[in-house]
């Protein structure tokens, strides 16, 4: 008898020592289990700050992605790549007048003696002005700096370009007229507007 009670004594030591092995087991891949979680996460946090510090330092010497100058897109450029964009423009530049009858005539930048100065410090004060740090918010919301200092012109040589328009020396210029009324002897009438072609 006393060996079966001795037996059954070992059994349930046995069968502790199981369960308490299982229980540690547990333990272990459970805290392995959020060691892991929490290593994810602090790697993701770790790479989301080292893109974050990276491209404020790129938006230290480039202007903000979605960002313009008098129009010109200077998304992610340096001032330098600008002044080039913003010159080049200027050079293309055509001043298209669409006449209410479909005709279209230009006016060249050459005509009116357009010119950039792109050397006035006005571009490098734009850049100065935004923030590396604040890039993040010009992903959502459009930066657009304008300046008419950058830009000028001759206007004698614009009025003058504008007069040789053929729709300003056109010799069927229709008359604009404003709706009327008259009194047809029993009744006012409206009379319709004229949509002339005069400038």
């Amino acid at each position: 008898m006393e060996e079966k009670q001795t037996e059954e004594k070992k059994n349930r030591f046995a069968e502790l020592r199981k369960q308490r092995r299982l229980a540690e087991q547990k333990k272990q891949q459970g805290m392995s289990a959020k060691k892991k979680a929490a290593i994810a996460c602090g790697a993701a946090v770790g790479v989301l700050a080292a893109v974050y510090v990276g491209f404020s330092l790129y938006f230290q010497n480039h202007f903000y992605f979605r960002s313009t100058v008098n129009g010109v897109d200077s998304s992610g450029a340096s001032v330098a790549t600008v002044k080039q964009r913003i010159l080049q423009t200027a050079k293309d530049y055509e001043l298209n007048i669409i006449e209410w009858d479909g005709e279209s005539e230009g006016i060249a930048s050459s005509a009116i003696d357009l010119a950039i100065d792109v050397d006035n410090g006005d571009v490098e004060n734009f850049l100065s002005g935004q923030s590396g740090f604040g890039w993040v918010g010009a992903l959502f919301t459009p930066v657009n700096y304008e300046n008419e200092a950058l830009v000028s012109y001759d206007p004698s040589e614009l009025a003058a370009s504008v007069k040789g328009l053929h729709c300003a020396t056109r010799s069927d210029v229709t008359k604009t007229q404003d709706a009327t009324f008259t009194y047809d002897g029993s009744e006012f009438v409206v009379v319709d507007e004229v949509y002339g072609t005069n400038v």
